[in-house]
């Protein structure tokens, strides 16, 4: 085999990479596998904004910054939406 045939086309052909050998046994590589799911604990909250999972005690979600608190209405004590600027019961201004 001559010194070009060698540098742009034996590479492929048995004395190439493949042909040898090379990579036999290595367990391929696939870039779109996911990775095991974790089996841990997980939080049943989501982020209202975004809705990622949101980590237990967090108070801001990670991806967005939107807060994960819930807040409680000044006017009716009733619960307010993460985000919201007025009571959905009885409309005061959040």
């Amino acid at each position: 085999m001559s010194f070009l045939e060698r540098l742009f086309g034996g590479h492929h052909q048995r004395g190439g990479h493949d042909g040898n050998g090379h990579h036999r046994g290595h367990r391929s590589y696939n870039r779109h596998e996911t990775p095991a799911q974790a089996t841990g604990p997980t939080s049943a909250r989501a982020c209202q904004a975004c809705g990622v999972a949101a980590a237990p005690g967090a108070r801001f979600c990670s991806q967005c910054g939107g807060n994960l608190v819930r807040s409680v209405c000044g006017g009716c004590r009733g619960q307010l939406q993460a985000g919201a600027r007025f009571c959905p019961q009885c409309g005061t201004a959040a």
